[in-house]
C-alpha cells in the first residue's frame, strides 16, 4: 500500500460530543473524504481513526473489544458509534 502524499482539500477535526452531533459529523466525513478522492476502504478506515480524536477513539475501543478499532471497517466503525 503506497499512497502518494498530496495537500487535502478542507479540514475536519475530532469528532467532540456537544459540539457536534454524531450524524453530522459522520456525514461531514464522508464529504470531507469523497473531496479529497480517499475511496479505498482502508484507507477511509486509517483517516478516520487518525482524525476522530481520543476521546471517541477511546470509546471506539471499548465498543469493539476485545477487536481494536484497526481491525474493524470504516463502515462497521461508523455503525458502531451509531
Amino acid at each position: 500500500m503506497n499512497y502518494e502524499m498530496a495537500a487535502l482539500f478542507g479540514h475536519i477535526g475530532e469528532f467532540v460530543e456537544g459540539r457536534k452531533q454524531w450524524p453530522q459529523y459522520v456525514e461531514w466525513l464522508k464529504h470531507f473524504l469523497a473531496t479529497n478522492g480517499i475511496t479505498d476502504a482502508n484507507r477511509k478506515r486509517v483517516f478516520f481513526l487518525a482524525v476522530v480524536g481520543p476521546s471517541a477513539y477511546k470509546l471506539l475501543s471499548s465498543l469493539v473489544a476485545p477487536r481494536k478499532p484497526g481491525e474493524k471497517t470504516f463502515t462497521d466503525l461508523v455503525d458502531v458509534m451509531t
